[in-house]
């Protein structure tokens, strides 16, 4: 027997170009496939190949996350409060309690919580300053809303962040702020979460992720346990916009790397949430009728920053939820494509939460990508009422951006949703209670988060295909799974990476 090579059969694949599972065999040498069907049972056999068989299962490309934030989320699991489905304030202090006294010594004695959604609680309010001091006297205390924009400090909090707000909510800038104040994780620490978030990511399907790494310390943790091979997953990092001038200075750009860790896109922010009613309107929120939100940066600003990123040769990820704040990253993209024409930079815009049938148009016409979170659709119930009547078709246009040509890849956009595709498929093709009409086909929906996830990091034919020559990356579910499944509670049975399994 030929170690090298490994026969997988039995297996019935689903892909964005066949919905029903299709039996085949799978020949991977190394990591990548040689081939699939008849012609991978003959070579097989001519080379000794090892067989694997998993008779009875369906199998998938691995999923690529095209918008995650590992590092957030491994220290969330390490050292935070989970607050999420929090139905009143009162639970939301409890919960602060309980994990005070069962974790006190983590992130220095600071009391964090996340993923609390104000519009869940009895109140329909933001907890208080006031109301966090009781949580634990003379400790700082920090919780922070679902979709990252908004934080609520208490007294003790706030002061050491150098920040005040009588009620102790700040958003956006402030936030981040408030959240730097926190003592940042120790290198073992921080090793630590990005392994543990991984792992959850690997268990759940997804075998590639593109990370935003928060910090030069995230870039050099994920860089490190990728080279040592360490990490479950292929990682491709985008880079904060702060980071350029490092980035430039060590002549890195969008590419540099190998198939286990890559340099990204330079993310940038436009605007912030509809949760926090601070995303970009161009006119006010229904709910809300003396706030349209708010911009992060001049339009000169905005276009400079942009500018900068497509001279150093790399790609740009510009945070756009608001139609005023798409509207100004596509002037900016525009602009510095005229300044520099280049043909394939694959400027992408994060989000595209509320985009008029205009700017899905001028999208295409730019060749300007979106990574979409289907799992907002579901979670974000409250859209309705922050639009209204008159934009709630402006809301997560998936089937209109297809229709129009835009390139699409999927993202969880974890730890704001959880880190589960399955949970993304159902919420992209059933949208009964919000525009229902921009409902995905179950293909289009894997394709998301394969092939188009795959073409936003510059990786289409090699992640998120069953093709000879791409890395033999894919998700095995249990035996007998149905498909369409009748659930998608799923948990898949295992996960290659590379054609190995995990350990």
């Amino acid at each position: 027997m030929n170690p090298e090579y490994r026969l997988f059969t039995g297996l019935g694949w689903v892909t964005p170009n066949c919905e029903s599972p299709t039996a085949a065999s799978l020949l991977a040498c190394g990591e990548r496939i040689v081939a699939v069907g008849p012609s991978a049972e003959r070579i097989a056999q001519e080379v000794g190949a090892v067989e694997v068989q998993l008779t009875g299962r369906t199998a998938l490309p691995g999923m690529i996350d095209a918008h995650v934030h590992l590092g957030e989320f491994g220290l969330s699991l390490l050292r935070n409060a989970d607050l999420s489905g929090s139905g009143s304030v009162e639970e939301i202090t409890e919960r602060l309690r309980q994990h005070a006294n069962a974790r006190g010594e983590v992130a220095a004695g600071w009391i964090l919580g996340t993923r609390f959604d104000q519009e869940l609680l009895a109140e329909r309010r933001f907890p208080t300053r006031q109301e966090l001091d009781d949580v634990a006297p003379g400790r700082p205390v920090v919780i922070v809303r679902v979709c990252f924009h908004a934080a609520v400090g208490n007294t003790a909090a706030l002061k050491m962040a150098g920040i005040w707000s009588d009620s102790g909510l700040v958003t956006e800038d402030d936030a981040a702020k408030l959240l730097s104040a926190v003592p940042p994780p120790g290198r073992d620490e921080l090793e630590a979460a990005l392994l543990l978030a991984a792992a959850e990511f690997r268990a759940k399907g997804f075998t590639a992720a593109h990370c935003l790494a928060s910090s030069a310390e995230e870039l050099a943790a994920l860089r490190r346990l990728s080279l040592a091979g360490r990490m479950p997953i292929r990682v491709r990092v985008n880079i904060p916009y702060d980071l350029l001038p490092r980035l430039s200075e060590m002549g890195l750009a969008t590419g540099v790397g190998d198939t286990r860790f890559s340099i990204g896109a330079v993310k940038l922010f436009a605007d912030g949430s509809l949760g926090a009613r601070t995303a970009a309107l161009t006119s006010p929120y229904a709910d809300e009728p003396a706030n349209a939100g708010m911009l992060l940066h001049s339009r000169s600003e905005l276009e400079q920053m942009v500018r900068r990123i497509h001279e150093a040769e790399c790609q740009a990820a510009i945070h756009a939820i608001g139609d005023l704040a798409l509207d100004r990253a596509l002037d900016a993209l525009e602009a510095a494509q005229a300044a520099r024409p280049r043909p394939d930079a694959r400027h992408r815009i994060e989000h595209a939460s509320v985009a008029r049938p205009d700017q899905i148009e001028r999208m295409a016409r730019l060749g300007v990508a979106a990574c979409v979170q289907p799992q907002f659709v579901a979670s974000d119930f409250w859209t309705a009422q922050r639009l209204g009547p008159h934009r709630i078709g402006w809301a997560y246009p998936f089937r209109s951006m297809v229709r129009a040509g835009v390139r699409l890849g999927g993202g969880t956009d974890c730890p704001v949703e959880r880190p589960d595709p399955w949970a993304a498929f159902a919420a992209a093709i059933d949208r009964v209670q919000l525009a229902p009409e921009e409902s995905l086909t179950l293909a289009e929906a894997i394709r998301l988060f394969t092939e188009g996830a795959a073409w936003l990091g510059f990786s289409e034919g090699v992640l998120g295909a069953i093709t000879p020559g791409a890395l033999a990356d894919f998700v095995v579910l249990p035996p007998h799974t149905t498909w369409p499944p009748s659930s998608w509670h799923i948990i898949p049975e295992a996960a290659f990476v590379g054609a190995a399994a995990a350990s």
